[in-house]
């Protein structure tokens, strides 16, 4: 048996034609295995580390397409096994819910919460995603400074992030209760108000 590995880029028209010259027309079995590299997410755990360099991956050129900016993310997330996706989602839920407080949604700007206005929990949420999408520094920031809360901006898109690259992968839909659930006001230790006025 004869193993040849080369990168998909190589795999051109003169190795085929190179296969050809020395086999002729013989049967051969082609097996495609994806090998993991240097910094690549098959064979590593889900961790705090991984989780963050998945999200490294945003492609912030590509600002006004939620579903662009996170492509490269979402093809790395899905070289992961899928037990590692469900990890991420439950990382992600984690992160999500440490910001569900109200230091951080009386920092949001036109949507800030307070007693006796309206206040979107959508909206709230969506801004968390925000900080997280941001990666490392500044949701490490905001957690200890709320008052670095976004303003006025949203990353809802980042929730599908887990099922896109479980799709990508799997071809399925992705069904998962994660950790931790991130909607706003069920971190009850973030919040004094026990019923708010919402919309």
């Amino acid at each position: 048996m004869t193993v040849h590995k080369i990168k998909l880029r190589d795999l051109d028209e003169k190795f085929i034609q190179d296969l050809r010259d020395k086999l002729g027309d013989e049967d051969i079995e082609l097996e495609i295995r994806i090998s993991a590299g240097h910094g690549d997410c098959a064979g590593k755990e889900m961790n705090e580390d991984l989780f963050w360099k998945t999200i490294e991956k945003f492609d912030w050129e590509k600002e006004g397409d939620d579903k662009a900016v996170m492509e490269p993310a979402i093809r790395f997330l899905s070289q992961c096994s899928i037990k590692n996706i469900k990890a991420f989602h439950n990382i992600l839920s984690e992160k999500l819910y440490s910001l569900d407080g109200e230091r951080y949604a009386r920092q949001t700007g036109s949507n800030v919460y307070s007693e006796n206005g309206p206040f979107s929990v959508d909206v709230f949420l969506y801004a968390r995603c925000c900080v997280v999408a941001n990666g490392k520094e500044y949701y490490e920031h905001v957690l200890q400074d709320p008052t670095e809360m976004p303003k006025g901006l949203t990353f809802e898109s980042i929730l599908n992030l887990p099922a896109y690259a479980f799709e990508l992968k799997t071809g399925l839909e992705f069904v998962h209760v994660p950790s931790k659930n991130y909607e706003t006001f069920f971190n009850a230790e973030g919040w004094n108000e026990p019923t708010p006025r919402i919309i």
